[in-house]
């Protein structure tokens, strides 16, 4: 039986997820929009992996020099950050009530990157208990041009980021974007090969 996303999975008031491929711009627009606010509200950004201690492994294993555990166990390890994110002594469910909180990926991430080697079903299991945001934005951008922009950008690259692994994280994420079609999310697609500073007043915009 093909794997569908839940229509009921709760979701996160003011929760705005970032997503696309590596060289999409995240990081720059996560920037950019902390320093802006949507309908007079601020907006709290934030990232995954986080910067705590299982975040801290997690960028490790991203490393391309490094293989520190499987797939799986990477998985497994994602998961236990985004609880940690979400439910920790400062976790962003706590701050959603007074700012927008906007995340540089969450389990979406998970499904294009980890669901290359393990199902679905696995990492549902793993993420069914954590709520859908409210909007998520996702950064659709050629894969020429993020490859341009990650070997123009970056000293290293991590092991996900070859023009073949980047065309099948797009395939995934499209075939994200056609599962989450019949959920509550509203889902906003942004062409980014546009400036930096464009792009953020694109996206407040939509917002």
């Amino acid at each position: 039986m093909p794997f569908v996303f839940p229509k009921d999975q709760p979701i996160a008031k003011n929760m705005i997820v970032l997503e696309g491929i590596d060289g999409a711009g995240k990081s720059q627009l996560t920037r950019a929009l902390s320093t802006k606010t949507v309908r007079g509200t601020s907006i709290f950004t934030t990232q995954e992996p986080t910067d705590g201690l299982i975040g801290t492994l997690l960028r490790k294993y991203l490393d391309s020099s490094s293989h520190l555990f499987s797939p799986r166990t990477a998985a497994y390890l994602f998961a236990a950050d985004r609880y940690e994110h979400l439910h920790g002594s400062d976790g962003i469910l706590s701050k959603n009530d007074t700012s927008y909180v906007l995340i540089d990926r969450y389990i979406f991430s998970s499904f294009a990157y980890q669901g290359l080697n393990v199902g679905y079903k696995v990492l549902w299991d793993l993420n069914r208990e954590f709520p859908f945001p409210e909007t998520l934005i996702y950064l659709d951008l050629p894969i020429e041009v993020a490859w341009q922009r990650i070997r123009k950008n970056r000293m290293a690259k991590d092991h996900f980021e070859t023009i073949a692994l980047l065309e099948k994280i797009k395939e995934r994420y499209e075939e994200i974007l056609r599962l989450l079609e019949d959920s509550e999310v509203n889902i906003l697609r942004i062409q980014a090969d546009i400036p930096p500073e464009r792009l953020a007043e694109v996206v407040i915009q939509a917002l």
